[in-house]
This record gives structure tokens, C-alpha cells and sequence, in this order.
């Protein structure tokens, strides 16, 4: 809390604390404490709590009539210090779908203690799926999107924005540093990372589209049948 220029009448010399979690119906003391009477910055603390309201108390003031003035210039409230996670810890593993077509097991990980990993499957009009279609006759397209929480202690920034992800392909091969089709920091403090597998469906083997930039990675698993040959701007990984 910074106090008018010059101090005088309404400095807060003893403060109180409250906080409202019912949008401030009720109120309940979180710290108590003095302050001099200079018109330099005043700190109070309390512990890290959820609130919708915080109210700020004079208990006592400067003033020409014993405590009946209260004033401040500026009162700012500041959450507790964390650190940043950098973008290098936010490379995540994502599996491919298994040949089964079920998308449950082609989860994102990452083995950290600073943030949760949670992902969801879509289709190409944005419904939620949990399974690939069995229509072996059309293919479709897919995005995992994939939301890394910070847990308490921890928080991100653009910095921790990630550009690639690591795709581990049916548990037999991992590529690294394969870009992500897109990677967001969310208001809510919260990261999403996108990405694409592009015409999916029953039947067939797998390859990976390695044009560049290379945003999205093509799926076909079942039944073995020939693909055509590599170019420059494409590689198979067969299984």
C-alpha cells in the first residue's frame, strides 16, 4: 500500500486484513499488523488463499481527529512468487493411437512435478472422440490437444511455450523434435499444444509426413499394403 504524498491524515499506522470467498458477504481476518507513518511503500503478507474479495482494514490512522480518516494512493495485491517453467520442460511425449483404433492409451506425458498433462482427442468438426473411426473406406483427420496445468509454485509464460514434441510411434520408435501445429499460453495461466494426425483410418501402415514445416504426421495401421516411394520431402517409417 503506498500512502498520499506527504503522509498526514488517513495514513494507515495499524492495518487488518480480510478476505471474501462468497463475493463479499462475509469477511474473514487473514493478517494484522503496523505500519510507520512515512509515505514510502507498506507490505503485508498472508498466505497463498483463493478469494473473491480483499479488503484492506485501518485499525488506526493519522489524523487531527483520533482515527476517523483513512486514505492511500495506490494498493496493490500481488499473488505469491513462482518460477518459470522454460519451454525446454514442456516438450512432451505423445503416443500414436494404437493399431486397435483406441485413443485412450495415445495420451501425452511428461515426467515432471511441475505441472499436470491432460489431453484430448478431436475430430475434424471439434467433437470430442475417444475412439478412431473403423470406416475403412475414408480417412479422417485428428488433433490431440494437449493442456499442461503449473502446479502451485510453479507458473508459465511465453517463454514456455513449446515448438516441438516428441511422438513415440506404437512403442517401437520415438522421433524428437517434431514441430507442434500450434502451442498457446492461455489467460488462465495454462498451455495448449496442438497436433494434427492427418488422414487416419483402419487399415494399412504408418508414415510420417516430413515435409517442412512439418505439422502434422499421417496415420495408417491394420493390414500391410505399399506406399509409394520416398521423395525428398517425404520419409516412410514402416512397421
Amino acid at each position: 500500500m503506498l500512502p498520499r504524498s506527504g503522509g498526514g491524515n488517513g495514513t494507515i499506522t495499524s492495518y487488518r486484513i480480510e478476505i471474501s470467498n462468497d463475493h463479499g458477504k462475509t469477511y474473514q481476518e487473514v493478517a494484522t499488523g503496523t505500519w510507520n507513518s512515512s509515505d514510502s511503500w507498506k507490505m503485508a503478507e498472508f498466505h497463498a488463499i483463493q478469494a473473491t474479495n480483499v479488503r484492506l482494514y485501518a485499525v488506526e490512522s493519522v489524523s487531527d481527529t483520533s482515527n476517523i480518516f483513512a486514505s492511500a494512493a495506490e494498493i496493490r495485491i500481488m499473488g505469491p512468487a513462482t518460477a518459470i517453467v522454460p519451454a525446454e520442460e514442456t516438450i512432451v511425449n505423445i503416443a500414436t493411437p494404437s493399431k486397435e483404433a483406441d485413443l485412450s492409451s495415445a495420451q501425452a506425458a511428461k515426467e515432471t512435478d511441475k505441472y499436470t498433462v491432460s489431453t484430448v482427442w478431436k475430430d475434424a468438426t471439434g467433437t470430442t472422440v475417444t475412439a478412431i473411426s473403423k470406416d475403412k473406406n475414408a480417412t479422417h483427420d485428428y488433433t490431440a490437444k494437449i493442456t499442461l496445468t503449473p502446479v502451485t509454485g510453479y507458473s508459465f509464460d511465453k517463454t514456455s511455450v513449446p515448438d516441438t514434441l516428441t511422438l513415440k510411434l506404437n512403442d517401437q520408435r520415438t522421433v524428437e523434435a517434431i514441430p507442434v501445429t500450434d502451442s498457446v499460453l492461455n489467460d488462465d495461466g495454462t498451455v495448449t499444444i496442438t497436433y494434427q494426425f492427418s488422414n487416419m483410418f483402419q487399415g494399412g501402415s504408418l508414415r510420417m509426413d516430413q515435409s517442412s514445416p512439418e505439422k502434422s504426421t499421417n496415420m495408417r495401421f491394420g493390414y500391410d499394403f505399399k506406399l509409394p516411394e520416398a521423395s525428398s520431402e517425404k520419409d516412410e517409417i514402416r512397421f
